[in-house]
C-alpha cells in the first residue's frame, strides 16, 4: 500500500479587521494581534513508475484558506504557486522532492517512484502470409529481421510535479512474420507438365492449387501447409522463451522500464539503445529449432521437375532454442 508523510510548520497569520490602531496606509485603528496558522503537506511516499503520484497542502487554523498564498517546486524542474488547499497530482517518473512555501516558511517531502513489475516483453504471435521469394526457396521461413524494430514512442508525464518528463509506458516488441511459399496458395506459380493429369482437362502449365484440385488431393495439400505452419510456430516458441523467460529479457526490459528523461527523443534513444543490444545478441540468437514433419498425407507436388505424387516432408533443425 502507498503510504505517505505529513510534515507541520507553525506560520504567524495577521490581518487588519478595520478596527483602530496605528498606522501605515491602509490601516485602521485598532487591530487584532495574530493567530498562528499551521499549513500540512502530504504526499505519496510510494508509487510505481507511470501511476499518478499526488501531493496534498492544507492549511489549518480559523482562516479562510483564499487568504494564504503559496507557491511549491518539484527537483524535476516543474512548479506552480496558487491560492488556498490544493491537491498536485502527476503521472509518477522518477523520484521528485517536492517543496512548498507559504510566507517565509517551508516545508519538503519526497515522493518516491519504484519499479513496475510488471513491465516485460510480452509474447509475439507472428501472422503468416504466402511469398514466392520470402522464403529463399524453402517451404517457410520465420522472418525475425536483422534490423531491430523501433520503440514505442516515449510518453509525457503531463500535468503536476512530473510536469516536463518522459518515459517508456510499454515495452518494445520484434516485427515478427511467417512466409509460407506460395505453391500452397490458391493463386500460387504455375508449373509446366500438368497436361492430362489424373485424367484432366489442365493445360500444360498448372499450379499445385489447380492440379491437386483436379486430382482431388486439396485436403491433404491444405494439411501440409498447416505443417509447414506448425513447424515454423515452433520457431516462435524459441523466440517467445528468449522474450519471456530468459536472464537477458528481465535485464533489458528494466532498463527500458527505467529510461526517464526532459524529452521524448532522448527517451526514445536511451530505450532503443537497451532494447538494440538485447535483440542483435540474445534474440537474433535464439528460435532456431523446429520438429520435422516426415508423412501421414499425399498430395501431388514438383520433385526434380515433374509433379510427383507423395508427402515431401518439413525438415527438422536442431539449432539454439532460446537464448
Amino acid at each position: 500500500l502507498d503510504t505517505g508523510r505529513i510534515y507541520s510548520v507553525t506560520i504567524l497569520y495577521c490581518w487588519d479587521d478595520g478596527g483602530s490602531g496605528g498606522g501605515g496606509e491602509g490601516g485602521g485603528e485598532g487591530g487584532e494581534e495574530g493567530q498562528e496558522v499551521s499549513f500540512s503537506l502530504f504526499c505519496d511516499s510510494s508509487v510505481p513508475r507511470g501511476s499518478r503520484g499526488k501531493c496534498t497542502v492544507s492549511v489549518e487554523g480559523e482562516v479562510d484558506p483564499d487568504d494564504i498564498n503559496f507557491e511549491w517546486s518539484s527537483s524535476t524542474g516543474a512548479e506552480d504557486s496558487g491560492d488556498g488547499m490544493t491537491v498536485w497530482r502527476g503521472i509518477a517518473t522518477e523520484d521528485a522532492t517536492i517543496t512548498v512555501t507559504i510566507g517565509d516558511k517551508s516545508e519538503s517531502q519526497e515522493v518516491g517512484v519504484r519499479a513496475r513489475f510488471n513491465f516485460a516483453f510480452d509474447t509475439v504471435y507472428a501472422p503468416w502470409s504466402f511469398s514466392r521469394t520470402r522464403t529463399g526457396g524453402a517451404l517457410g521461413l520465420y522472418d525475425l529481421p536483422n534490423n531491430p524494430s523501433r520503440v514505442p514512442n516515449a510518453t509525457p508525464a503531463g500535468d503536476g510535479p512530473w510536469d516536463g518528463r518522459y518515459y517508456m509506458k510499454t515495452a518494445p516488441a520484434p516485427d515478427v512474420i511467417i512466409w509460407i511459399h506460395d505453391n500452397y496458395s490458391n493463386n500460387g506459380q504455375d508449373y509446366g507438365g500438368s497436361a492430362g493429369i489424373c485424367g484432366s482437362n489442365l493445360g500444360s502449365l498448372a499450379s499445385y492449387y489447380d492440379v491437386n484440385r483436379a486430382c482431388n488431393s486439396v485436403p491433404a495439400w491444405e494439411a501440409f501447409r498447416g505443417d509447414i505452419l506448425s513447424h515454423e510456430r515452433e520457431h516462435e516458441d524459441g523466440i517467445n522463451d528468449c522474450l519471456t523467460k530468459s536472464a537477458a529479457a528481465s535485464t533489458a526490459a528494466s532498463a527500458i522500464e527505467a529510461v526517464v528523461g526532459g524529452s521524448a527523443a532522448q527517451v526514445e534513444s536511451e530505450a532503443q539503445t537497451h532494447w538494440s543490444d538485447f535483440y542483435n545478441t540474445s534474440l537474433s540468437a535464439s528460435g532456431f529449432r523446429a520438429s520435422g514433419r516426415s508423412g501421414g498425407v499425399h498430395f501431388k507436388f514438383r520433385h526434380q521437375g515433374a509433379w510427383a505424387t507423395g508427402y515431401p516432408g518439413v525438415q527438422g533443425e536442431n539449432g539454439q532454442h532460446s537464448c
